[in-house]
């Protein structure tokens, strides 16, 4: 492990810190924006989105309005190159993988899409109703169109299958967010230097920060603020605002064995993977095989998720 390495877990096991209660800031009432409002259709039945589709092909799903975006099927570079001076075990060794073809949430769940299956009673409330600033957050109309967070594994399993869909496999995460070329970050290999995620910038409440970059948002922004954080296929903020829970069991050295048709994780072990970057970390977080794991009892504000569902055969 690198040293630039290190601080980049060490950042992200201060802010699951943070959300534990041991540290953090004062969270004032004011809520998020209006603009942000998010208003749902009524929900229809569940139903199987096209068997294919051409590249940027999308779906809305009629059960909680979530637009998913088409991943086809084929190999894609997992993992980390050894020349990346960031990168850590776990990420090694980089490998080819092939995935069926799939569908994949454009965004993140949202606080209104969450609401409406708490409401029918087939999901739990997050264990918090603040966010890491606002002391409302979850149930405040303005933040509806902000992502849930402040749910475990379990909750967040539980959300997907109420829609008809699941949470992603580390690989089938790893492919919607940076493509076949073994990019770094959904737009390229190019560290963010200006508002292109919602990552910790100037405006951020915690060190380290990137002073090069100045987001707006010291915390959750509204789901798809940031086009340049968009992947190849169309699915966006899976470099920043807020880490996502995938369906895979954590081991370090998976990938020294791991299958190379449609990996599903380890069959044992007691953590669950999220991936992405946050709000509250640096670039080198916001690398796209970057890997981390928690109990999947834990909840924290700077995990949400999103799901994905099989291409019909």
């Amino acid at each position: 492990m690198t040293t630039s390495g290190l601080g980049v877990r060490f950042a992200l096991v201060l802010a699951a810190a943070i959300a534990a209660g041991s540290c953090g800031p004062s969270r004032p009432s004011a809520g998020c924006d209006p603009a942000a409002l998010q208003e749902l259709d009524p929900p229809g039945p569940r139903a199987d989105p096209p068997a294919s589709a051409e590249l940027g092909g999308t779906w809305r799903s009629p059960v909680d309005g979530m637009v998913l975006v088409y991943v086809p099927a084929g190999d894609f570079l997992m993992g980390a190159s050894s020349a990346d001076p960031d990168a850590l075990e776990d990420e090694s060794p980089a490998h080819n993988v092939y995935l069926d073809a799939y569908w994949v949430d454009s965004t993140e769940v949202t606080n209104a899409m969450y609401g409406r299956c708490v409401a029918e009673g087939d999901c739990a409330a997050p264990a918090e109703e603040a966010s890491f600033s606002r002391s409302s957050y979850y149930s405040d109309s303005s933040c509806a169109g902000y992502p849930v967070i402040q749910v475990t594994w379990q909750q967040a399993d539980d959300y997907c299958a109420w829609t008809g869909r699941r949470l992603p496999t580390e690989a089938e995460w790893e492919k919607a967010a940076r493509g076949t070329d073994g990019r770094l970050f959904p737009w390229g290999n190019q560290v963010p230097t200006d508002a292109i995620a919602n990552l910790c910038g100037s405006e951020c409440r915690i060190e380290p920060r990137d002073s090069a970059i100045d987001d707006g948002f010291p915390d959750t922004a509204p789901v798809g603020s940031f086009p340049g954080d968009s992947s190849p296929y169309g699915a966006f903020d899976m470099a920043g605002n807020v880490a996502e829970w995938v369906a895979d069991r954590g081991q370090v050295d998976y990938y020294s064995a791991s299958p190379s048709d449609n990996p599903a994780g380890p069959t044992t072990g007691d953590t669950r993977v999220f991936r992405g970057g946050v709000f509250a970390t640096l670039s080198g977080g916001a690398r796209l095989s970057f890997r981390s794991y928690l109990l999947p009892s834990a909840s924290s504000e700077f995990i949400g998720f999103r799901c994905a569902v099989s291409a019909s055969p």
